[in-house]
């Protein structure tokens, strides 16, 4: 079988046509099929705070809602968000879920450890600056334990 040099360029053209088609189609609307997703976040998977208190800013990707522990954020039009958590003393969890306009969705989720102890407070300065008074001891108490 002898091969027709027009029919061979012809077929190649034809693949580099649709090579091209395919790549110009996944460029153009591969977001659509990677659906939505974090590009940025000011957040480890572990993060360590000492305040109670986590500040979360991000960009994403393809994405039309954003919840941070089941409560909706804002997207800016440079598809940034930000928000403040307070988080419990202890070991706790951020969830965050993206969803795009194709009911696509995406979770992630960031261990946060709060080392702060609840309801103490660093002193004011006014407060650590100022000596202790004395302690007043019972002497009669003293002088009976002492007998």
């Amino acid at each position: 079988m002898t091969s027709n040099p027009r029919k061979l360029v012809g077929i190649s053209l034809g693949v580099l046509f649709f090579t091209l088609i395919i790549i110009f189609g996944v460029n153009r609307f591969g977001r659509y099929i990677t659906g939505p997703e974090i590009n940025e976040i000011s957040i480890n998977e572990y993060t360590q705070v000492n305040n109670g208190v986590v500040r979360i800013n991000g960009t994403v990707n393809n994405t039309s809602e954003i919840f941070v522990n089941s409560i909706s954020l804002p997207i800016n039009e440079d598809s940034g968000f930000s928000t403040i958590v307070t988080v419990p003393s202890g070991h706790s969890q951020i969830a965050i879920l993206l969803n795009d306009t194709f009911e696509n969705s995406r979770a992630y989720t960031y261990n946060v450890y709060n080392t702060e102890i609840e309801g103490l407070y660093p002193p004011t300065l006014e407060e650590a600056t100022t000596p202790l008074p004395e302690p007043e001891y019972d002497t009669q108490l003293l002088e009976d334990t002492l007998q």
